[in-house]
């Protein structure tokens, strides 16, 4: 099939239009190779890159499905890409015959998910919950034409059937790399460490009480966190904050436009990926991948088994139990030691790994999808 002819769809129920890897990657990328309509949850913010005005359905979760029914019984399409399980079931119900659906799998929406979602829900209700989801969602990958999944575990825990399956995960765009800075973070005296989205299930609280732990060892006013605020102020983490006296070590900022974020890592030191095991041994972020490109040092958990899959053996960042603070806290130390006396920041020039470059990997996506260019 030749690229001229194509037409997609980005269908999806939960993701929101500024989703990293469902618009700045693969909606972006199919833009490039065909004509690409996204249908989904409304939001205020389009992305500069969305060629054709987006459909959005209703705020209602159950009507947002019945209008995707709809949307999709009366479309024409090559190729419909779905990231979410009830989307998934919807497409197949009223797509063509001669549309191919692409189902791709982020998460483990049958038990991190659910634990995540629930975190107080009585373990034997879990798992009747987790047993269900695991087999309507085998359903659906088993009536999918491909299957994407951004690790191994996306896929091992589903019985294998017609479809075609791959593991093409949290590739980085060579257009989005940059050697600039961040503007609004302009204090190059200062040791600035990005976290990410300030969340405790993202594993924050070891972070925050490694950071009080040094305030012994090092002049603690040039450390500071980067937290981009989350959608819902949380009490827990602003009581945690409080009680650890850091306010003057960390910095609030609002999201950012995803290219941007690429300023944000270049004007810092130490990046930090500190899932807990509850959601970390299984955890395929894309921070991951978007700091080996930018050559920024960084921490994430040991433990993260998908993770190890794409290493590889490299020796990379610092694989460390992200439950434990004294070890966040050491390295945090032992790169503070290096920058101050080194004056790493000013020095430092940005250069890019090609490892997990997607321009590298989409010939790969190409053949599996059966496209020609």
């Amino acid at each position: 099939m030749k690229s001229k002819e194509l037409k997609f769809i980005i269908a999806t129920s939960s993701h929101d239009i500024n989703d990293i890897r469902v618009t700045y990657r693969f909606l972006n990328f199919f833009q490039k190779i065909g004509e690409v309509q996204w249908i989904g949850p409304f939001s205020n913010m389009i992305p500069k890159i969305i060629k054709c005005a987006p459909v959005f359905l209703n705020k209602n979760h159950i009507f947002r499905l019945l209008s995707l029914y709809f949307k999709i019984k009366k479309s024409c399409s090559d190729y419909i890409y779905v990231p979410d399980p009830d989307a998934l079931l919807v497409c197949i119900l009223a797509k063509k015959s001669k549309t191919k659906i692409i189902f791709d799998i982020h998460e483990r929406y049958h038990d991190d998910l659910v634990s995540l979602r629930y975190p107080n829900l009585n373990k034997h209700i879990k798992k009747m919950i987790s047993f269900i989801l695991l087999k309507l969602i085998n359903y659906g990958v088993n009536k999918s034409d491909f299957v994407i999944g951004v690790g191994p575990s996306r896929l091992d825990c589903f019985k294998k059937g017609n479809e075609k399956r791959i593991i093409f995960s949290h590739y980085v765009m060579k257009e989005y790399l940059t050697s600039n800075k961040l503007d609004i973070i302009t204090n190059e005296n200062r040791f600035n460490i990005l976290f990410g989205k300030a969340l405790l299930s993202r594993g924050l609280a070891p972070v925050l009480k490694a950071i009080a732990m040094l305030k012994n060892k090092v002049p603690i006013l040039v450390i500071n966190l980067i937290l981009i605020r989350p959608n819902k102020a949380d009490k827990n983490l602003d009581s945690l904050i409080d009680a650890l006296n850091l306010h003057e070590n960390l910095t609030f900022i609002d999201p950012l436009p995803y290219p941007e974020m690429f300023k944000l890592m270049n004007s810092c030191q130490l990046g930090i990926i500190a899932y807990s095991r509850d959601l970390g041994v299984f955890c395929v972020p894309n921070r991951f991948f978007e700091y080996y490109t930018m050559n920024l040092d960084f921490i994430f958990p040991s433990f993260a088994e998908d993770l190890s899959y794409f290493l590889n053996s490299k020796e990379v960042g610092f694989p460390i139990d992200t439950e434990n603070s004294l070890e966040i806290a050491n390295v945090i130390n032992d790169k503070y030691l290096n920058w101050s006396s080194s004056k790493e920041n000013n020095m430092r020039n940005i250069e890019f790994s090609t490892d997990f470059l997607w321009e590298n990997k989409q010939n790969e996506l190409l053949k599996f999808l059966n496209i020609n260019i």
